[in-house]
C-alpha cells in the first residue's frame, strides 16, 4: 500500500488492473449455464442469419475494390494530360 492511502482506495485501484474487471466491464457478466440453451441460436436460423451477412460483406468489399479502381485509374488519366 503506498503512503498516505486508504486501504479502501487501494483494493479499489487493485480491482481496477485486474483483466477480468475489465472484461466484465465491457462485456458484462457470462450467462449462468442455466441460461445459455435459451440463448443459443438455431443451426437453421444461424446459418439463414450469419450467411446472408458474410454475403452481403463480400459484395460491399468488392463494390469498394471498384471504386478505388476506377478513382486511381481517374486520377492517373489526368496525371497524363499535363
Amino acid at each position: 500500500m503506498r503512503p498516505g492511502s486508504s486501504a479502501a482506495q487501494s483494493q479499489r485501484e487493485s480491482t481496477l488492473l485486474r483483466p477480468s474487471y475489465w472484461r466484465t466491464w465491457l462485456f458484462g457478466r457470462p450467462l449462468p449455464t442455466a441460461d445459455a440453451p435459451h440463448e443459443a441460436v438455431g443451426k437453421a436460423i444461424g446459418l439463414a442469419v450469419f450467411s446472408s451477412d458474410a454475403l452481403s460483406s463480400t459484395a460491399y468489399a468488392s463494390q469498394e475494390i471498384l471504386l478505388m479502381l476506377v478513382a486511381a485509374s481517374y486520377q492517373v488519366g489526368r496525371e497524363e494530360e499535363y
